[in-house]
Order: structure tokens, then C-alpha cells, then sequence
């Protein structure tokens, strides 16, 4: 079907090539994903241990530690998408004979 050869693996999100292995591209989710869970793990037991005792005041107030966690640790990722290409690309035309752009990691 398509312009897929027969035995050849398909990616979840377009077609497979060489620019984005599927090990590397799995191995960086999982730790993105670790590291996102983590974040909001550790921010929900300090808000918990720590903050609820030491601060005075209403909890309800205040913003909770999971969702702290989880702004932070996204705020982390955001920094190395901004210099760093994890994944490449390829923009071509004419069934894939006429490459347009093409940037690889």
C-alpha cells in the first residue's frame, strides 16, 4: 500500500527512515517520561513532608507541589529542544524523489 516497501517497519507517526531509529526514539521517551513522572512524584511528597508544615495558611491556597513538579520538569525539557535536534526529518516531494529539506541530529 503506498509508497512502503513490503518488510520494511513503519513508525508510529510516518513512515520509517533512516533519520530517527527507533531504539533512540523510544529510549528518549521512556526518560522524558521517567523524568516528567519523577518530577511530579518528588514534588508531590516535599508539598506534602515539607511545605505543608513549614507554611502557615490555608492549602488550598497555594499551588500544589505535583503540578510545581511538573511545570518545572517541563520547563528543564524545554531547554536542550531549544538547542539540540533529537529528531530528523525529511520534506520531500514527488514520492520521495525530490528532497526539499532535510535535517538529521
Amino acid at each position: 500500500r503506498g509508497s512502503a516497501q513490503l518488510g520494511r517497519p513503519r513508525a508510529a507517526m510516518g513512515v520509517f527512515d533512516d533519520l530517527t531509529p527507533t531504539p533512540a526514539v523510544n529510549k528518549y521517551a521512556g526518560i522524558i517520561l521517567a523524568f516528567v513522572a519523577g518530577s511530579t512524584v518528588v514534588g508531590y511528597i516535599v508539598d506534602n513532608l515539607v511545605c505543608r508544615k513549614a507554611l502557615k495558611g490555608a492549602p488550598e491556597d497555594r499551588p500544589r507541589g505535583w503540578v510545581l513538579g511538573m511545570l518545572i520538569s517541563s520547563y528543564f525539557l524545554l531547554l536542550p529542544g531549544l538547542f539540540h535536534t533529537l529528531f530528523g526529518y525529511r520534506i520531500a516531494v514527488m514520492g520521495g524523489m525530490k528532497v526539499l529539506s532535510e535535517r538529521k541530529e
